[in-house]
């Protein structure tokens, strides 16, 4: 209806924002036909969410076009803005305001632009000239990088943990990580094509259409309607896995001896991939007290539980006091039916790795026997909540570069998990409608029941930070 000859012809979103948008003369470009079209499947979608036990507002459906797309921009400014304004200071470059040719949100402007269109600097930087946002025009890639060579990578990771202490705090203002969390940890990799003899460089997973990768190491709030990545740091090789599993979990409780930066959450739960099945690994959870599920690996002693299992038809098992390497105080693994619908094999995959596949493990102190083993494999689920924020901040927030250097890549990293960050925390006071940390109504926060105050303008926040 809106004239694509089919899927692979629709443009981006952005484009069809456009497209939606009021023209100079106030017209619609869409016309009526199209616009009760999109309004039914809003319906759709909407009841469809009530269904799946979203608490989404009555007439959410009716409300989404009535309220109209310039009211929503501003909101979003406003938000945005709010939420800039709290953490840009903590990452600022340290350049004399004085000797200041562009402004912090005129750079952190151009790295969005870098973002949304997937552009590398030299390229994006060009189109970004021409985009007459800023008086002063686009700041150039030469001198985006001077600053940003000027600090090392840990010293990046320790100024987006403060600036992501900033936004943890917005969100327990809205009611979110009031009780202990769970968390999900993971290794996440951007692609690498250089030389691989860079310490920062590891090999990737055979499915990948790229051989070599950065890699991080993160940990984000899962299993909460809030997702929130809290803090990563670079991984130079996974010999080293342990000590950053040990120093991220301490910044997020708090309990780190030899920084200030740092955040006070009170895990419930961490669930870690089988990437991180290892004795030292377990020892470094242990050292934070941290309660933990890892998912175990199939090694004979599982295996043999699962033939115990499947010739006396029982629907779980249990290795007591299993040690996992070199870990001198054994461990719990249980072993449970698996949850997947629907496991792919390839043409290799023989009976017997079906049969194993058909079985879960879990490495835990948690004792399994006077645990709710059902409900412990099905939170584990929540894990994936950490491959959706990869997949969010990697791939639609994510600034590319060509950079080898650890320090330039850790601050593009970073950036786009403030990004996501920023983006899931409007989302949230966005669609929820809760209260400020006041206790009274936040107008930016109400906007399903309230108008909302039209937000300064962006030259007068520009001017703020100009340091």
């Amino acid at each position: 209806m809106a004239g694509f000859d089919s899927v692979d012809d629709v443009p981006r979103n952005s484009t069809f924002w456009r497209a939606y948008a009021d023209t100079d003369s106030n017209d619609p470009r869409l016309d009526d036909e199209t616009m009760d079209a999109l309004k039914t499947e809003a319906r759709k979608l909407v009841n469809h969410a009530k269904w799946a036990g979203f608490g989404l507002p009555n007439g959410a459906e009716e409300y989404l076009f009535e309220f109209g797309k310039q009211d929503y921009i501003e909101i979003a400014e406003e938000i945005a803005h709010d939420l800039l304004e709290k953490t840009l200071p903590h990452i600022a470059f340290g350049r004399d305001p004085t000797r200041t040719t562009y402004t912090l949100p005129s750079i952190v402007s151009f790295l969005a632009h870098l973002a949304l269109e997937g552009a590398f600097p030299e390229n994006g930087s060009d189109t970004f000239t021409h985009i007459n946002i800023y008086e002063s025009g686009g700041t150039g890639v030469d001198n985006l990088y001077h600053y940003v060579r000027k600090r090392t990578a840990e010293d990046w990771f320790d100024r987006f943990l403060r600036a992501n202490a900033e936004l943890l705090e917005e969100t327990r203002s809205m009611g979110h990580f009031e009780n202990a969390i769970e968390v999900g940890l993971d290794t996440t990799g951007v692609p690498w094509f250089g030389d691989t003899s860079n310490n920062f460089v590891d090999g990737t997973k055979p499915s990948r259409n790229y051989a070599h990768s950065f890699h991080f190491t993160t940990i984000g709030v899962v299993g909460d309607e809030a997702s929130l990545s809290l803090t990563a740091h670079h991984l130079k090789n996974r010999t080293d896995q342990d000590r950053i599993l040990r120093v991220i979990l301490q910044r997020v409780k708090g309990l780190h001896y030899f920084s200030d930066d740092q955040l006070d959450v009170d895990i419930e739960h961490a669930y870690l991939d089988k990437g991180f099945y290892g004795g030292i690994h377990v020892t470094a959870l242990r050292e934070t007290d941290t309660e933990f599920l890892i998912k175990s690996r199939k090694v004979n002693a599982v295996k043999k539980v699962i033939d115990g299992l499947e010739e006396w038809d029982v629907d779980w098992g249990l290795l007591e006091d299993y040690k996992i390497g070199d870990l001198k105080q054994g461990t719990n693994i249980f072993i449970c039916p698996s949850e997947k619908r629907a496991p792919r094999y390839d043409e290799n995959a023989d009976e017997e790795d079906k049969k194993y596949d058909r079985w879960v493990a879990f490495v835990t102190d948690i004792d399994p026997v006077t645990a709710d083993r059902g409900t412990l494999a099905r939170r584990f689920r929540n894990r994936w909540g950490a491959e959706t924020q990869y997949r969010q901040f990697k791939h639609k927030f994510y600034a590319p570069t060509k950079s080898p250097r650890g320090r330039v890549r850790a601050f593009h990293f970073n950036l786009a998990r403030l990004f996501y960050n920023i983006w899931g925390s409007s989302t949230w006071s966005f669609v929820t409608g809760t209260g400020s940390s006041s206790g009274g109504p936040s107008p930016r926060t109400t906007c399903f029941t309230q108008s909302v105050t039209k937000p300064s303008n962006w030259t007068t926040y520009q001017n703020s930070y100009t340091s």
